[in-house]
């Protein structure tokens, strides 16, 4: 570095007709030295390379919430999977390994609260406050703020946004550094949340070395840009919300008969779906949503689409559950089946949490992660995370695997508070458990019995 300093300096004491091209060539001298050794702050190389004509640019477009979307940026981590419209979870998400790359954005019409996030019912107002609870969110889960992000431009409007180094499970065995961005905005009747991650090797690990290896990823965050000329279109969420599939409260249903079991009834239910105790408690009906696996399915009402939450223990002093949320699903599912007590953990904490709580178990059940490569996919039983970088997250219980001798094919997944009917298809790929309306699957538990 000095050498360049020397260079830069003699370039300025040039002669005063050749002073303002030295001048020139000397700032450009500089400026590509300081990006290689990543000692500009982000924000000024971002500004650079945003401003750089020749930078070649990605685009993808779908529709999302019944809007459609025109992304461009220079990195894009892969196809991006998006949501059914009448989905409770609007997410459109591209997910790529080693390194592990992923980009989010998710759709919260008003009068909806995001099923992935910790975050509070939308309103017209507050982008804001989806910021603040958001960094407080990251601040007491270890995350380490870093400074001059550079904006990105949605629906025409440069939006400001935050980074943090998090410890996250992504796509390997063992929990990894990375690098998690987050933006939010307001348009077009909801609000807006699009998240970048980066995952960083092991030798990067520590904050200098991290701050180090992410100023790429940083640096590439200026050229992101969503457009859409459609943002006035209704909520396609919303408008399902109305059909009849959707409603909680129905006189005429009545509780579905019980398919014959393999596992045991819950023993703190009074009917199907615990019909009699959440009619008597809510208000409200409830209703088995599909056959499910060995006896045990997926109930409604959706929390999210409107109906309440009703706070069960499954015996006395248990750790408790919210009917009929989906960890409540998949905590059920491992206290019939598996003879698992109920622990604490959002859905994407179902996987990277059961250790924590049970240890005594882990030579029975095992976490697996999802990668690519011979020769592990999910199965029936298997419970799944997903999306470990929202501050929620989601998961589900595997029904039924179709994955061939190359590890190509797909999972389906019985769920609670997502889609209508409660279950979901999930592409696999060389063993690899594709991203869905959910995000990205990190990894799911396997009853090695």
């Amino acid at each position: 570095m000095s050498n360049v300093r020397s260079t830069v300096q003699a370039l300025c004491n040039k002669a005063p007709m050749d002073r303002r091209k030295a001048i020139v060539l000397a700032t450009t001298l500089l400026l590509v030295c300081a990006t290689m050794l990543s000692i500009i702050p982000a924000s000024g190389v971002a500004h650079a390379a945003a401003s750089n004509s020749r930078v070649s640019l990605l685009q993808s477009s779908f529709t999302l919430d019944g809007v459609t979307l025109s992304l461009n940026s220079a990195s894009i981590p892969g196809k991006f999977v998006v949501s059914p419209g009448d989905d409770m979870i609007q997410m459109a998400s591209s997910v790529a390994s080693h390194p592990y790359r992923e980009m989010d954005i998710e759709a919260i019409p008003f009068n909806v609260a995001p099923p992935l996030e910790a975050l509070p019912i939308a309103h017209s107002g507050e982008a804001g406050l989806y910021r603040s609870l958001l960094h407080q969110y990251r601040a007491s889960h270890g995350g380490h703020l870093i400074a001059n992000v550079p904006a990105v431009t949605l629906f025409g409007r440069q939006i400001r946004g935050e980074a943090n180094l998090l410890n996250l499970q992504l796509d390997g065995r063992q929990p990894q550094d990375a690098v998690v961005t987050e933006y939010v905005t307001e348009a077009g009747g909801r609000l807006w949340l699009m998240r970048m991650v980066r995952g960083l090797a092991s030798k990067d690990l520590g904050r200098e070395s991290a701050s180090r290896a992410s100023a790429g990823f940083l640096n590439s965050l200026a050229t992101v840009s969503v457009s859409s000329a459609t943002l006035n279109k209704p909520s396609t969420l919303i408008a399902s919300l109305s059909q009849p599939h959707a409603h909680s409260q129905l006189s005429t249903r009545s509780p579905n008969p019980r398919l014959a079991p393999s596992v045991p009834f819950p023993s703190w239910w009074n009917g199907v779906c615990n019909y009699y105790n959440f009619l008597r408690d809510t208000g409200w009906e409830s209703w088995q949503m599909n056959g499910g696996l060995a006896g045990v399915y997926p109930c409604g009402p959706r929390p999210w689409a409107g109906g309440p939450n009703h706070p069960v223990n499954f015996y006395s002093g248990s750790w408790g559950a919210l009917e009929f949320q989906c960890v409540e699903l998949s905590l059920r599912w491992m206290y019939l089946a598996w003879g698992v007590t109920p622990y604490p953990g959002n859905g994407n904490g179902m996987v990277s949490n059961f250790a924590v709580y049970h240890s005594n178990l882990t030579s029975r059940i095992k976490e697996v992660y999802n990668s690519p490569g011979c020769c592990l996919f999910p199965v029936p039983g298997d419970v799944v995370s997903y999306c470990s970088a929202c501050s929620a997250g989601h998961t589900s219980v595997v029904m039924s695997s179709n994955v061939d001798g190359n590890g190509n094919g797909s999972v389906t997944v019985m769920e609670e508070n997502a889609t209508h009917n409660g279950m979901e298809t999930l592409g696999v790929s060389n063993y690899y458990l594709q991203a869905s309306s959910p995000g990205p699957v990190y990894g799911w538990l396997h009853n090695f019995g």
